[in-house]
């Protein structure tokens, strides 16, 4: 059974023939009364202060709680952030990737083109040189025949010789070939602006 302050006040006791002082008795529940009442309020006081610590602590707890929950979306939202940065860093790698393969092998292919190319220019420059080379050498054969030609009939002349007579086993000096030999040697001491067809070939006597 509980006993509080109050009821030390208002407990009674019988008088019996050679009982306790009641004096003695009251004062000495006076002073219990006292203590009990002091050590309520006490823990009255701890109470109070227990529960304020306990309020104070939950306080904490939650702030703690709520510090981690946001900590915990600030983290979160930090590796969102940095996810979709490494995402597009990694797609803009990959475009320039690309369009460093794409450049490249355009490139190579060009480079193909124009080696191709390179091939058939001087396939071309070496058939047009070849072309050149027949075409000087005719020319120049032409013009020599013509040369020894009107040499010929000039020692013809010098010695007397009739033009319409031969020796036998040659044939007489036309003077169609003259003409023609004198306008060839014409031509070997002037600039010829004619020149072979570009592909086709001079043939050589």
């Amino acid at each position: 059974m509980r006993i509080t302050p109050l009821d030390v006040h208002e407990q009674t006791f019988r008088v019996s023939f050679r009982g306790f002082d009641p004096a003695e008795v009251d004062a000495f529940l006076q002073r219990v009364a006292d203590e009990l009442e002091r050590l309520t309020e006490e823990r009255d006081q701890l109470q109070a202060q227990v529960e304020k610590e306990s309020a104070a602590r939950e306080n904490l707890e939650q702030a703690l709680a709520n510090a981690r929950a946001l900590q915990q979306g600030f983290l979160e939202q930090a590796r969102q952030e940095a996810e979709i940065l490494v995402n597009r860093a990694q797609l803009k790698a990959d475009r320039i990737l690309s369009r460093a393969n794409e450049e490249l092998v355009s490139l190579r292919r060009e480079a193909q083109v124009l080696g191709e190319k390179r091939g058939l220019w001087l396939g071309e420059l070496a058939a047009m040189a070849g072309t050149l080379q027949d075409w000087a050498e005719h020319k120049t054969r032409q013009q020599y025949s013509s040369l020894e030609l009107i040499v010929n009939h000039r020692e013809q002349v010098e010695s007397g010789a009739e033009t319409e007579a031969s020796v036998e086993g040659d044939d007489p000096v036309d003077e169609k070939h003259l003409a023609s030999a004198v306008e060839a040697l014409d031509e070997l001491f002037s600039p010829d602006e004619d020149g072979p067809d570009e592909g086709t070939p001079v043939d050589a006597d």
